[in-house]
Formats: C-alpha cells, sequence, structure tokens
C-alpha cells in the first residue's frame, strides 16, 4: 500500500512522465512531537489497559477461537481521544459487527468455493468503500464478511466456529469499552465537581 500510495513520487522522477503526473504539493500540516500531547498519551494508556483487559477475559472464558478479536474491537472503538467519552462508536462497532455476521452467515452457507469467497471479499471490500466515510457501523456490516472470509482462506476452518468468535469477542470487547467509558465519564465528573 504505501509503494503504491508513493508511487507518483517515483513516476514524477522519470522525464517522460514527470509532466503527466502532476505534484500534489501537499506537505504534512503539524510535525510527530506536535501530536504527543497529554490528552493523546492519556487515550493510548487508557486503550492499551483496555485492549489488554479484553485479551486476558476472552483468554480466560476461552468461548471463541480468535481472541485478538475482542483486542481488535477495542483498539477500533478508541481511535480517538473522543470516543473515550461517548457510547456511539461502540454501539456502531457491536451492532454493525452482529448485522455482518449475520450476513457472513448468509453468504457463506454451506461449503462454498474458495473463488466464490473471493468474489464475495471483492464485493465487500467495494462495499466498504463506499460507505465507511458515510456510517462507521453500516461499514462494519460488509467489513465482518471481509473479515471471516479472509480468515477462512487463509487457514480453513469452520464458518460457524468464525460467525460465533466474532460475535462473542466483539461483544467481550464492547463490554470492556462501555466499561471504560463508564469509568472515564465518573472520573471526569468527580474531576469537575472538585475544580468547583
Amino acid at each position: 500500500s504505501f509503494a503504491v500510495g508513493m508511487s507518483g513520487a517515483l513516476l514524477r522522477r522519470i522525464p517522460a512522465l514527470g509532466e503527466r503526473v502532476p505534484d500534489p504539493n501537499r506537505r504534512p500540516h503539524r510535525r510527530l512531537r506536535q501530536a504527543i500531547t497529554a490528552e493523546n498519551g492519556w487515550m493510548i494508556l487508557v486503550t492499551l489497559l483496555a485492549a489488554w483487559a479484553a485479551a486476558v477475559i476472552a483468554a480466560t472464558l476461552d468461548v471463541a477461537t480468535h481472541h485478538y478479536w475482542a483486542v481488535v474491537t477495542v483498539t477500533a472503538i478508541f481511535s480517538a481521544p473522543s470516543h473515550l467519552f461517548g457510547f456511539e462508536r461502540i454501539s456502531h462497532r457491536v451492532v454493525g459487527t452482529l448485522v455482518g455476521v449475520g450476513l457472513a452467515a448468509a453468504l457463506y452457507g454451506g461449503e462454498p468455493h474458495p473463488i466464490y469467497v473471493i468474489a464475495v471479499l471483492l464485493l465487500c471490500t467495494f462495499a466498504t468503500e463506499l460507505v465507511v466515510g458515510q456510517h462507521y457501523g453500516f461499514a462494519l456490516a460488509f467489513i465482518t464478511p471481509l473479515a471471516i472470509g479472509a480468515t477462512s482462506l487463509g487457514a480453513p476452518s469452520n464458518y460457524e466456529v468464525l460467525f460465533v468468535a466474532r460475535a462473542r469477542e466483539t461483544l467481550i470487547g464492547g463490554l470492556v469499552c462501555l466499561a471504560v467509558v463508564y469509568l472515564v465519564r465518573r472520573w471526569r465528573r468527580q474531576q469537575d465537581t472538585t475544580a468547583i
């Protein structure tokens, strides 16, 4: 992805192509050290602790085969500092994933041929790109069959196990995030009360 993204810079160095590939003339608005703030550091710490908690809970309960999906749920939900204070991102992730599991069950029922699975992956990728900028939860309805299908291609396994694993691990990660948001909001209220 990086090579494709940077290919324009390489093509501009070829004299015959340089004029046809315009330089976007984009420069970063801020440097890395400007992004390292106390708020971002706090968010990273909370996310790491929540991801660790989700991993421990998933491994302890041992109710599914892909424990890392609980960690992915936490890190996807807490992708910005503002997400530590609200429930919207959690509901989008959990509901979108559960709808996606249902869609995956409809698409991958039986013993689908790998070519069919690849075709579904292409369609889900296209649909995801169309909607991800508009609504995160709706995009997850397509991202989930994409993740399940890609997982099954790498190491063939029972689809029903993958459906259950994706749903359970997402619910575990979502519950951890609910607890974190509740605790962060409670702590913030206490700070506001103390400040008065």
